[in-house]
C-alpha cells in the first residue's frame, strides 16, 4: 500500500472508531441502573474490551505517524 492509501484508509477507520466512542457513551450510562455485582461486572468486562480495541488503534495510528514523519525528514 502507498502512504496516501495508507492515510485515507486510517481516515475511515478513524470515524469508525470516533462512531464506535460515541456508542459507548451512551452504553455506559446503564452502569446507573445496576443493582447488582454481575451488571457492574458486564460493564467492566466491556469497558476493558472497549479500552484494548482503543489502545490497538492509537499504537497504530502512531506508529503511521511515526513513518509519516521519517519519510519527511529523509526528503529534507
Amino acid at each position: 500500500q502507498t502512504l496516501f492509501e495508507k492515510l485515507d484508509k486510517k481516515g475511515h477507520d478513524n470515524k469508525i472508531v470516533l462512531g464506535n466512542l460515541i456508542n459507548y457513551t451512551k452504553k455506559v450510562q446503564g452502569i446507573n441502573e445496576c443493582e447488582d455485582l454481575d451488571c457492574e461486572t458486564y460493564y467492566l468486562n466491556d469497558h476493558i474490551v472497549f479500552k484494548e480495541k482503543t489502545e490497538v488503534f492509537l499504537f497504530k495510528y502512531r506508529k503511521l505517524k511515526r513513518t509519516i514523519f521519517s519519510k519527511l525528514n529523509k526528503s529534507y
